[in-house]
């Protein structure tokens, strides 16, 4: 048998579904409760990258999880403002008021630490220094957190 097989998939009540790979990957879309259309995806190497793709939100980014950086891309927006402090730490604000901003260590000077906020009540933190990521949903007031060691 060669090639990637399917190991595990499933989907839950609300549809959206996740599938495991024999390599190790995974992948899961969810679908919009409004719609019942997909409206975000996300895909894991299982080998330090992954790719989350948010169609209602407008973004996407690729992480690079063994390197600690994700590089976002926006859809429909607009730089605003973008600044880097003497530190080398760098902020940007986009049209849609969303902002990202990204940490160097002081030691390495590699990037230590990943923020983006949507905006529209979710943020993403990713921290490569202490070994932890999360997702907020500040208009539910939750925030789920995931050990990146």
């Amino acid at each position: 048998m060669s090639g990637k097989q399917v190991i595990n998939k499933a989907t839950n009540s609300q549809g959206n579904n996740y599938t495991l790979y024999s390599d190790g990957s995974y992948s899961y879309s969810n679908k919009s409760v409004d719609t019942g259309k997909t409206s975000s995806t996300y895909y894991d190497t299982g080998k330090g990258h992954s790719f989350y793709n948010n169609k209602a939100e407008g973004y996407s980014y690729h992480e690079n999880q063994n390197q600690g950086y994700r590089d976002y891309t926006m859809s429909g927006r607009q730089v605003i403002d973008k600044a880097t402090n003497s530190q080398g730490n760098n902020y940007t604000s986009y049209s849609d008021g969303s902002y990202s901003y990204s940490n160097k260590s002081a030691d390495t000077g590699n990037t230590s630490s990943t923020y983006y906020d949507t905006g529209k009540g979710h943020s993403f933190y990713n921290n490569k220094a202490e070994g932890y990521s999360y997702h907020e949903n500040q208009n539910q007031g939750y925030r789920n957190y995931k050990n990146t060691k």
